[in-house]
């Protein structure tokens, strides 16, 4: 019975913050109206929502970025699957951003995975996301980040890593 309190409760704000609508404008403009009110886990909630429609624009992955690091309780207990995917790409995107001034990832890129009792988030790959790849690691509860970002015409000399 409370889920479905939960479910409508989502539902009347989600109407109040945006149209609801398959727009990716109206919930692009929902979020950042939810994060300019400080509803941070609530953005995300619309962000996981608007799933592989997010706009892939700088400005949508700073805003979900800002989104992952306001709304994720690190170190208080272990993350969801998605929590560890939007705190992963918010890493690597810090990390991405110190080595070569880019912010190209975004939370649906992979999965999170537990491995090793972590959280394992992305893959190298020769191709990447506009030519970049990341690793990220942490544990269960989102502390002790390790990241690991590569661009493919890049020697190793400048990949560069991050722990957080």
């Amino acid at each position: 019975m409370r889920h479905i309190f939960s479910i409508i409760a989502s539902v009347v704000l989600c109407w109040s913050y945006a149209s609801c609508g398959t727009g990716t404008r109206d919930l692009s403009e929902g979020i950042q109206k939810a994060v300019s009110q400080g509803k941070f886990r609530f953005a995300m909630s619309m962000a996981v929502r608007m799933g592989d429609r997010t706009p892939n624009t700088e400005v949508a992955r700073k805003l979900l970025d800002h989104v992952a690091d306001s709304a994720i309780a690190v170190g208080e207990r272990k993350l969801t699957m998605v929590e560890a995917a939007f705190r992963a790409a918010s890493i690597a995107n810090d990390s991405c951003a110190a080595a070569y001034g880019s912010r190209p990832f975004m939370w649906q890129n992979f999965e999170a995975v537990e491995a090793d009792g972590e959280w394992a988030w992305g893959k190298l790959d020769v191709a990447g996301i506009r030519g970049y790849s990341t690793v990220v690691r942490m544990k269960k509860d989102g502390t002790q980040a390790r990241s690991k970002v590569y661009f493919s015409a890049d020697g190793a000399e400048k990949n560069q890593e991050l722990d957080r």
